[in-house]
C-alpha cells in the first residue's frame, strides 16, 4: 500500500474569510484539536499503517495555542511533517519538513500578502517550501503569473488544486475545466491535483481507502478535506472505500483502477454519488453515447 498520509484540521482559527475555504460553512464551530486527541489519532494510524506523512492544516495551523507542542508530538513518529499556511507563521515551522504556502490572488490579502508570508517562512529555513493554488473562477487567469512568482522564489513544486465546489451551482466552479490540464502542462514544476482522469499532466490521486485520510478538527474522519456532509465512522469504513466498483460511465473504462472515477469528493458534492466525476471527458462521451442509443432505440 505504500506510505500512509494523514491530513489534520488542527484548528478553525483564521483571520480570513476566503471564499473557497472548506471550513467556511463548517457546522462544528470554532475549536482547536486537543493535542492528546492528536496523539491518540496518530498512534492508531501508526499501529495500523506505514505512517509516512502528516500534514497539519486548518484554519491557520500556526494559530493553534499549543502549536509547538503539536509539532513535537508529530516529530515522535517516523514520518514527514508538513504544514499548510496562509499568512500566519510560527517559529516551530523551522522544525517541520515541508511548508505549503497558499499563494492565491483571490484571497483578501492578495498575491503580495502571500509572497510576504513566503519570505517569512523561508527565513525559518524548513527543508522544503511548496506553493498551493486553488484553481477556481477567480484564480484561473492568474495561474501563470503565480507560477512564475513561486518558482522564482525556489518552490520545490507548485500544486494546482482543482476547486471542489460545495454544491452543483457553486459560482467559484465557473472556469474552463477543460483548459486547466493544458495550462498546468505549460507551467514550471506544476502538478495538478483533483482531476486524476487527466493524461497529459502529472497529477496526484487520493486513492481513498488506501493511503490518505483526513481528520476534522472535531475528530471525525473523512476521505479528504473536500467532502461536504460525508464522514466515516472508523478506519474499517475508510478501508472499504478501496473496493469501490465502477458504476455508470466508469464501467469498462481502462483507467478506472488508476483514477477510481475521478475526484470522488467533486462527484459527491455535485451529484450526490461517488462517481463519475462529471468533468471527466470519457464519462461525458459515454453518457452522450448512451443517450444517443436510447433515442435511436
Amino acid at each position: 500500500m505504500g506510505e500512509f498520509h494523514v491530513t489534520i484540521d488542527l484548528t478553525t482559527r483564521c483571520p480570513h474569510s476566503c471564499p473557497h475555504c472548506n471550513l467556511r460553512q463548517a457546522s462544528y464551530g470554532a475549536r482547536d484539536l486537543d493535542p492528546d486527541a492528536l496523539e491518540r489519532i496518530l498512534s492508531e494510524l501508526d499501529d495500523r499503517y506505514d505512517l509516512g506523512f502528516i500534514i497539519l492544516t486548518g484554519g491557520e495551523p500556526c494559530l493553534h495555542p499549543r502549536f509547538e507542542e503539536v509539532v513535537d508530538i508529530c516529530r515522535r513518529y517516523d514520518a514527514g511533517v508538513g504544514v499548510n499556511v496562509a499568512t500566519e507563521v510560527h517559529p516551530a515551522l523551522a522544525d517541520v519538513d515541508h511548508v505549503y504556502v497558499a499563494v492565491e490572488p483571490h484571497r483578501e490579502y492578495g498575491l503580495r500578502g502571500a509572497l510576504r508570508t513566503w519570505d517569512r517562512v523561508a527565513r525559518l529555513d524548513p527543508d522544503e517550501i511548496y506553493a498551493n493554488t486553488v484553481a477556481c473562477r477567480d484564480t484561473f487567469g492568474e495561474l501563470d503569473r503565480v507560477n512564475e512568482e513561486v518558482i522564482g522564489r525556489g518552490a520545490t513544486a507548485h500544486f494546482i488544486i482543482a476547486y471542489v465546489p460545495r454544491g452543483p451551482d457553486d459560482p467559484l466552479d465557473g472556469y474552463p475545466h477543460g483548459e486547466l490540464p493544458g495550462l498546468v502542462a505549460g507551467l514550471r514544476r506544476a502538478l495538478l491535483a483533483g482531476m486524476p482522469f487527466q493524461e497529459e499532466v502529472p497529477f496526484t490521486s487520493c486513492r481513498h481507502g488506501e493511503y490518505n485520510v483526513h481528520v476534522r478538527v472535531d475528530g471525525r474522519l473523512t476521505p479528504c478535506q473536500h467532502w461536504k456532509g460525508f464522514t466515516l465512522n472508523d478506519l474499517d469504513e475508510f478501508e472499504r472505500l478501496r473496493d469501490l466498483e465502477p458504476r455508470g460511465p466508469c464501467r469498462g473504462c481502462p483507467r478506472f483502477e488508476e483514477c477510481q472515477g475521478g475526484c470522488n469528493a467533486y462527484a459527491w458534492n455535485v451529484t450526490g454519488d461517488l462517481m463519475p466525476d462529471p468533468r471527466c471527458p470519457r464519462a461525458s462521451e459515454r453518457r452522450r453515447a448512451s443517450v444517443q442509443r436510447s433515442e435511436e432505440g
